[in-house]
């Protein structure tokens, strides 16, 4: 990978005016873009931070396993944009166990060098309150819910007293290897601490079997009063333990430069599906799977980030070919980002990815090769793709299961095809400045297929991207209706002067010869593969050209 444009796109970039701004934003050596985009706020008056690439797997299989920390630094050195990431140091590891002074001492020393941003892969925060010394606690300060007979259950409270989540948090960070982390590299640009899911959570719905909620509110409150209180009284908690793990710091650019990244602290990708939810409750809707209130559609953006869940479950029926599928429902994102970063510009975005499976060779739960279908590695990315335009978030991270010790070549088959997806919208200018400035298309002639229950609020919000192509199924269309290719596009300039970047994938095969409406433009004919397809529409000159 090289610094610089090669001299064809510097042609390129003379020729198309709404890429011109692209010698204002130079291509940096992969440290230095990594440092920089991390740097550049939300709202930065150049356009949308570009794109890193991430995994949720630590690689602490030792140095041959997938996603080690030193295999990331190489990835790094050979011009890949990867925000490096490593295990959260073990409470009980002693500072001279051999194989964490590997595992950190190399890796991040290498980091401070380069001056990189690093990220720790963290355990479920609340994990801390199953251990003993939190559940021999008295009532009244455990973080236990206590239920309607006096007695502390096995879930944590959001009521719980803020006192003891600061005190969890300080201990999280005063472990011995958390101290000597920081000595090796004092002075990181940012460190972002990603959390996997949460354990045992009480949930609004339960709010009328907790003591505390009833002693503090009484009963008879609608869901969305109990909503409201219940994620507010999860954000206190949070920050509480937060305020502690920054007071357990010993450096000072730890305690100014850390940023706290939730899991699924993001809007509701479900957002009004028409599906069954008797299963919560028979008159049940996606809102009992939420924290919308009026107004608000998610209190996330409140706290420092979140990753949203781009997720084809493995317990589901939702799949990347069908109407019911992450595709379709990033759309629902676009409204969502807008609303939390005007709540909070600083808010943290990742988007976490999963395809269902458990490591690259888990054939039973694999429910595409049960139905015969491929599933090769670009599959993946070409779905990732599409919701990474949509989404347009600081980082995509994949989800694979935790597989200690998986070896780098079976572990890296499915990621890296999302390193090349990301470098491309770095290096390729046409990418990176539709990027930067493209306004994502809405296709006006449909409303999104999910439409239960839309409070009234959003009813007349953009949610619809999805292009229309000569290979759409008949409407009316229903959740397992198959859509064999997904087509989105971004605009740049004004009539009669616009140009269109159009990204197409076809999960199941690939299509010659597909027309794509174009709203604005009118019909573009253009084959799509699996793994994506880009194309710049030139208003002007009436040209479709593939962009490589």
């Amino acid at each position: 990978m090289h610094n610089r444009y090669p001299l064809i796109s510097l042609l390129l970039l003379a020729l198309l005016p709404g890429l011109a701004f692209a010698a204002r934003d130079p291509l940096l050596p992969a440290p230095e873009e990594i440092r920089r985009e991390v740097a550049r706020p939300n709202l930065d008056p150049l356009g949308h931070p570009l794109p890193l690439v991430a995994h949720f797997l630590p690689g602490w299989g030792g140095e041959t396993s997938a996603f080690s920390p030193a295999w990331q630094m190489q990835m790094i050195d050979q011009g890949h944009f990867l925000l490096p990431w490593l295990a959260f140091p073990p409470g009980d590891a002693k500072l001279d166990a051999k194989f964490w002074c590997a595992y950190f001492e190399g890796p991040l020393a290498k980091a401070k060098a380069l001056k990189l941003p690093i990220t720790f892969i963290c355990p479920q925060w609340d994990l801390i309150f199953t251990y003993d010394n939190y559940r021999k606690l008295p009532l009244e300060q455990t973080p236990a819910v206590i239920n309607l007979d006096g007695k502390a259950v096995p879930q944590v409270d959001a009521f719980g007293p803020p006192a003891v989540w600061r005190e969890a948090g300080q201990r999280y960070m005063s472990s011995p290897w958390m101290k000597r982390v920081q000595e090796i590299y004092p002075d990181p640009p940012a460190v972002y601490f990603v959390t996997m899911s949460g354990y045992s959570r009480f949930g609004w719905p339960e709010a009328d079997k907790n003591k505390r909620y009833l002693d503090k509110y009484g009963k008879g409150h609608d869901d969305n009063f109990k909503r409201r209180v219940v994620a507010d009284a999860w954000l206190a908690e949070g920050q509480a333990m937060q305020e502690g793990m920054r007071e357990a710091f010993a450096q000072p650019a730890w305690k100014k430069h850390s940023v706290f990244v939730t899991y699924g602290a993001f809007g509701p990708p479900h957002f009004a599906r028409p599906t069954d939810w008797s299963d919560f409750r028979p008159d049940g809707d996606w809102k009992d799977y939420s924290a919308y209130i009026p107004g608000r559609i998610d209190p996330s953006p409140l706290g420092e980030g979140g990753t949203a869940q781009y997720y084809a479950y493995d317990f589901s029926t939702i799949t990347d070919y069908t109407v019911m599928s992450p595709q379709v429902e990033s759309m629902n994102w676009v409204f969502m980002k807008a609303e939390g970063y005007h709540l909070n510009p600083k808010f943290w975005l990742e988007m976490a990815t999963w395809d269902g499976r458990y490591g690259p060779n888990d054939k039973i739960k694999n429910r595409y090769e049960k139905q015969g279908q491929a599933y090769p590695p670009e599959r993946y990315a070409g779905t990732m793709q599409f919701g990474m335009w949509v989404l347009r978030p600081r980082v995509v991270r994949q989800w694979q299961g935790w597989i200690n010790g998986l070896p780098l070549a079976e572990g890296s088959t499915y990621f890296l095809p999302f390193v090349t997806a990301v470098d491309r919208v770095h290096t390729n200018p046409i990418l990176r400045a539709f990027w930067r400035t493209g306004d994502l298309v809405v296709n006006p002639a449909h409303q999104h297929p999910y439409q239960l229950n839309v409070p009234p609020e959003y009813a007349k919000v953009d949610r619809w991207f999805l292009l229309d192509t000569s290979l759409d199924p008949p409407r009316p269309w229903v959740m397992t209706t198959e859509l064999p290719v997904f087509a989105l596009a971004l605009a740049q300039g004004r009539a009669p002067h616009r140009q269109w970047l159009v990204y197409a994938h076809a999960p199941l095969s690939a299509r010659q010869a597909v027309q794509i409406i174009l709203p604005g433009y009118g019909p573009i004919t253009v084959d799509v593969a699996v793994g994506g397809s880009y194309y710049l529409v030139d208003e002007r000159t009436k040209k479709v050209t593939t962009v490589e």
